[in-house]
């Protein structure tokens, strides 16, 4: 998870320098990729958020993926909706902060019971570093919650947008198997 991404306007006119860069992006993405509505892009990394129209319902709520395109163009499925897309992604936010705050925890529990870590040690350099989660990776148990998803991935709905990507497909083994427990 990065500490911070940018949402986009979907109208050019509002003179977005973001939207005109989101439509060139995706003139250079292959087919199916090209048809994805990219709402959101990670602060100075090649992941994107966006929705794909494809898979719109019937009251035309389309389901959200992560595209990477770092290196082989693949999106993961990680939302039946934008709506579901931000609940997800606070939870995982809720989810750092518990991380951060035991990881404060056991570094004065530590440093009570040892005194303070030796300049240049690895226990000072270790409780100088920020816990992260990586979202949507290291949280495949958030992504099951949502059942409308879930569904979407068992009918094989979005395998289209991982074809070939080994890792997308176990990812996704990961949140069927988090969903069914």
């Amino acid at each position: 998870m990065t500490d911070e991404f940018f949402l986009f306007s979907s109208k050019p006119e509002d003179g977005s320098v973001f939207a005109n860069q989101v439509k060139e992006w995706r003139q250079e993405w292959s087919a199916p990729f090209k048809d994805l509505l990219v709402f959101a892009k990670e602060q100075a990394l090649a992941y994107y958020y966006a929705t794909v129209p494809k898979l719109a319902d019937e009251q035309g709520i389309q389901p959200v993926v992560n595209v990477d395109t770092y290196e082989d163009l693949y999106a993961l499925p990680i939302a039946s909706s934008v709506d579901r897309f931000f609940d997800t992604y606070s939870r995982s936010l809720e989810r750092q902060v518990e991380l951060i705050r035991e990881e404060a925890e056991f570094n004065a529990r530590l440093e009570a019971e040892f005194g303070p870590p030796a300049p240049g040690s690895l226990r000072e350099l270790l409780s100088a570093q920020t816990p992260r989660i990586t979202f949507p990776w290291e949280v495949p148990d958030l992504i099951a919650r949502d059942e409308p998803l879930v569904k979407l991935l068992r009918a094989g709905r979005f395998d289209f947008l991982m074809e070939g990507n080994k890792d997308a497909q176990e990812w996704v083994g990961k949140v069927l198997a988090a969903a069914s427990t």
